[in-house]
């Protein structure tokens, strides 16, 4: 069970710094994104037959919420 995560870019959203915001999109996309992909694959060779890795989701991939949002959105 897979639950990990968090928005990163809660401030980015009126950012005028692209350097800034590319900053926070990035670093959300990694802790909610990237973070799932490398659980997944580390665990990959060390799931018994039939198990598996659940990944929690978020509402906030339906509602949009920036980088958070897409991250989720097959969490």
């Amino acid at each position: 069970m897979n639950n990990a995560g968090g928005n990163t870019d809660c401030d980015s959203d009126g950012a005028t710094d692209l350097a800034a915001y590319t900053r926070d999109f990035h670093a959300n996309l990694d802790a909610n994104l990237v973070s799932a992909a490398l659980t997944t694959k580390a665990l990959d060779d060390r799931l018994a037959p039939g198990g598996a890795v659940v990944h929690i989701g978020s509402i906030a991939a339906d509602q949009g919420a920036g980088s958070y949002g897409a991250a989720k959105l097959y969490g």
